[in-house]
């Protein structure tokens, strides 16, 4: 939605004769398709030290896995999680799990 304020400051600035910024909309931190995250070290590292927990259980929910990066974190995690003799996966989607030979290993 347009952010309140930045609207403001783009109508000073055009009252003012300056050019716009062209930013009046508040973003969420998000990843387009085909584009680094600008937080991924940070992901990185946290996904590093899960793994060395070696949980137990992980839910996996919201996504189709179609998300090369994403099924490849879903894949790490599972693999760890299914070790455990009384693990527990847990899948929350409107979409059945997903059936392909990408995903075989679910």
């Amino acid at each position: 939605p347009p952010y309140k304020q930045c609207l403001l400051k783009k109508n000073k600035r055009q009252q003012q004769g300056k050019q716009d910024y062209g930013i009046e909309y508040l973003r969420p931190c998000i990843v387009l398709y085909n584009k680094g995250s600008p937080d991924a070290e940070a992901i990185r590292a946290i996904f590093i030290k899960d793994l060395r927990l070696r949980p137990d259980a992980i839910i996996i929910a919201g996504t189709l896995l179609e998300i090369i990066r994403v099924r490849r974190i879903v894949r790490e995690i599972y693999r760890v999680v299914s070790d455990h003799r009384n693990s527990i996966i847990i899948w929350i989607n409107i979409e059945p799990k997903p059936v392909s030979s990408k995903l075989k290993s679910y």
